[in-house]
């Protein structure tokens, strides 16, 4: 059964409850929160238990009967018309707030023309990145009076694609994109079907969007540069899925890294660390228990880093003793632990507000309408995790 949505006023919390995670912030409470659940499209068609819910909220009607009015002049009220007499604006106004009536902000849109609403979907709330992407795009997008509808795809395509239709359903203005799988035919066919502006953030897709994109390569290049001048060789890197282009890229500047060292002759040392820090523990604990156990690692995203700490405490490791450690993706993570740990940032913040500028010029008009590409720097941040080869 198709998977449709409920929507919340607020999300508290990112939803992990990884100690890790606490660095970053909570995802911001003005946003509209979709998730999406099996078997719940009575509650768009309009089930006998969706119609008791809308019952239950005062309408315009009601606000009319409390003040005395009609329901013509409430609706004035309601959006300023300049030939309301105070003394009428400040009864209706009365009965609003005794009430507790919120107007209905669907119908609103339709008689403006512009719902003023924003679309973003992502994979996932779980890690900071997540967070701290999602923060920073409200932050810009909210002062220039946009409200951002946030939506989680849990890494399923069919997921995606159905908050891609609701989107449209709801007449968003425009949509922000972080897909779970680049590749996935469905999600080409929805993005180029939408009828507004959209926005990849850091995601390729073959069709004529705008993209904001960080460089994973070369930040990556930099990394196995830094161990090799170490004196490593044997270098293995735990990766994100390459169906996203963070882990796609990180995959190839490993690779050239490594033939930039003259070691491209030995198979490269490349896993999957699947979607979530427990995945990631797993491939990483068995990498340690591996008899040619590597001696420097490349834990290459945020939850694959979680894992990567938790395997080597519990095969009884030290870092950077015992095997020296690359992170990626979590600098607050990085400087508190101890010792310090060696980085590659994406500086998600930064990615976020080049997304949101670049959707407000497209839906403002500010520049050309032709699709734009534009690459920001990830860092590269030296710590204390790493050591010269025994």
């Amino acid at each position: 059964m198709l998977s449709v949505p409920l929507v919340a006023s607020s999300l508290e919390a990112t939803g992990g409850s990884h100690p890790w995670t606490t660095p970053y912030p909570s995802l911001p409470k003005s946003y509209n929160v979709v998730t999406f659940m099996e078997d719940q499209d009575d509650l768009v068609n309009g089930n006998p238990a969706g119609r008791a819910m809308k019952e239950d909220r005062p309408t315009i009607r009601d606000v009319a009967t409390r003040a005395g009015m009609s329901t013509l002049t409430v609706s004035r009220v309601i959006n300023d018309h300049p030939s309301i007499k105070q003394s009428t604006r400040e009864r209706v106004e009365r009965a609003i707030r005794e009430l507790n009536y919120e107007p209905n902000a669907a119908a609103q849109h339709v008689r403006r023309g512009s719902s003023r609403t924003i679309g973003f979907l992502m994979p996932d709330f779980a890690h900071g990145v997540s967070a701290l992407v999602a923060q920073n795009v409200e932050r810009v997008l909210s002062k220039r009076g946009y409200t951002v509808m946030l939506a989680c795809s849990h890494f399923d395509p069919a997921t995606e694609e159905a908050a891609l239709r609701v989107f449209a359903r709801n007449r968003i203005e425009a949509v922000l994109l972080k897909t779970c799988d680049e590749s996935a035919p469905e999600i080409i066919a929805r993005v180029e079907a939408m009828h507004c502006p959209v926005v990849l953030v850091d995601r390729d897709l073959p069709l004529d969007v705008d993209a904001i994109v960080s460089n994973h390569a070369e930040a990556m290049r930099q990394a196995v540069r830094y161990l090799v001048t170490l004196g490593h060789r044997d270098i293995a890197l735990v990766a994100p899925s390459p169906k996203m282009r963070p882990g796609r890229e990180r995959i190839r500047g490993f690779k050239e890294g490594l033939k930039e060292a003259a070691l491209e002759a030995n198979d490269p040392r490349i896993f999957d660390g699947g979607q979530s820090d427990e995945s990631a523990r797993q491939v990483v604990l068995d990498l340690l228990r591996s008899p040619n156990r590597p001696t420097a690692l490349i834990a290459g995203g945020n939850q694959i880093l979680y894992g990567a700490l938790e395997a080597i405490k519990a095969c009884g490791l030290r870092y950077p003793e015992d095997i020296s450690l690359l992170g990626a993706d979590h600098p607050k993570l990085a400087s508190v632990s101890s010792p310090t740990i060696t980085m590659i940032d994406r500086q998600p913040a930064l990615l976020a507000e080049g997304a949101a500028n670049r959707l407000l010029e497209l839906l403002e008009g500010q520049s050309p309408q032709f699709a734009q590409r534009k690459e920001l720097p990830s860092i590269f941040i030296e710590g204390e995790s790493c050591m010269p080869r025994p």
